[in-house]
C-alpha cells in the first residue's frame, strides 16, 4: 500500500497536465483567435508615463514615425503636441 498511494498522485499528476495541454491544443486549433501568437512588430508603443495629479495623466504615444503627447483626463483627451519620433539605437545602427 505504501508505493500505490505515491504512484497514484503522480499518475494523476500526470492525467491533470495531460487534460490541460489537450485543451490548450483543442483551444490553438478550434479556437484561434482566443490564443494569439503573432511575431509582427508593433506598430503603437507608449514610451512615456508621467501622473500629474490624481485625475490628469500625460502621455507619449509612438505610432510609426510619430510621437504624440498626450493629455489624459476625466474630462476627456487631448493632444497637445505631434513631432517626428526620435530614432533609437535600434533603427541608428545599421549593418555593416
Amino acid at each position: 500500500m505504501e508505493i500505490i498511494d505515491p504512484l497514484r498522485m503522480i499518475f494523476g499528476f500526470a492525467f491533470t497536465i495531460a487534460l490541460l495541454l489537450g485543451a490548450w491544443l483543442a483551444v490553438r486549433r478550434f479556437a484561434p483567435g482566443m490564443v494569439q501568437a503573432t511575431t509582427k512588430k508593433k506598430n503603437l508603443a507608449i514610451t512615456e508615463a508621467l501622473q500629474l495629479d490624481t485625475r490628469r495623466r500625460l502621455v507619449t504615444i509612438q505610432d510609426h514615425d510619430q510621437e504624440h503627447l498626450i493629455l489624459l483626463g476625466a474630462s476627456g483627451e487631448t493632444v497637445l503636441q505631434t513631432r517626428p519620433a526620435k530614432k533609437t539605437e535600434e533603427t541608428d545602427s545599421e549593418p555593416a
